[in-house]
């Protein structure tokens, strides 16, 4: 059914067009194209070709299709709401170090970033397929053909957002755990440089604060990568168990 096949093209592109891992620029968009024209021929043929209800009108397969394309584009936008977490740390750890002024150009995104956010946002792309996160995010994908049948979503408009800013809420605290170790080691070394300053009145503390600083946070990012590793997989798990709540309001 040619109708099944379009809603099931629109609910596969919202998901893969706002999944932070497959939107970057380096990614040519006929590969997200032919990404979305397999996943939807796979899942037409596991559904079976059926649809509960069909549109009598343009208007009202229309709004099907709207519907199907929010569907995935919350669950795309779930995700980027996750890895948040990961991108909201490293900023924080960049301005406690003094790192972020020194900005790079990410071609990935398009974007300015630092070092560090550039280094440990790779980090956590790696460990997604490390840990299977992408058939993880396959799989989700099909168990919505069972959860929401194509055509019969609710939406529930009033309760997406709240819950969405629930998880932009959570994110940031995590966010903000994860930076926490950087920002206590930063805050003390900038007490002792000013103890320092106030005994040895001689030393240009604007010099070494700097590199001080620099320093001490780099050598603690060595000292805490298992941890910090350990932390991007819970938030990996984390992203698993948000997208199947996401689901269950979507109904």
């Amino acid at each position: 059914m040619f109708v099944l096949f379009c809603l099931i093209v629109m609910r596969m592109s919202g998901a893969i067009a706002f999944h932070p891992v497959l939107r970057v620029s380096g990614l040519p968009a006929r590969f997200r194209a032919a990404l979305v024209l397999m996943l939807s021929l796979m899942l037409y043929s596991y559904v079976g070709g059926r649809l509960p209800m069909e549109p009598e009108t343009l208007l009202e397969f229309g709004l099907l299709l709207l519907r199907e394309l929010y569907i995935g584009f919350c669950l795309g936008f779930g995700i980027e709401l996750v890895f948040l977490t990961i991108r909201f740390a490293t900023s924080i750890m960049d301005f406690s170090m003094g790192l972020n002024m020194a900005q790079v150009f990410d071609p990935s995104t398009n974007t300015q970033s630092t070092v560090t956010s550039g280094l440990f946002y790779s980090l956590l792309i790696l460990l997604f397929f490390a840990t299977d996160g992408h058939l993880h995010f396959l799989r989700l994908l099909f168990e919505t053909a069972e959860t929401i049948p194509l055509g019969t979503a609710s939406l529930h408009i009033e309760r997406v957002p709240g819950y969405m800013l629930e998880i932009f809420r959570s994110a940031v605290l995590a966010g903000l755990q994860i930076a926490f170790p950087i920002m206590g080691i930063e805050l003390m070394t900038e007490v002792s440089l000013g103890i320092l300053m106030r005994v040895i009145p001689q030393i240009n503390i604007f010099v070494v604060n700097f590199q001080t600083k620099i320093l001490v946070g780099l050598m603690m990012l060595f000292f805490l990568l298992n941890p910090l590793t350990d932390r991007m997989n819970r938030v990996l798990e984390q992203m698993n168990t948000v997208l199947r709540e996401l689901l269950q309001l979507l109904r």
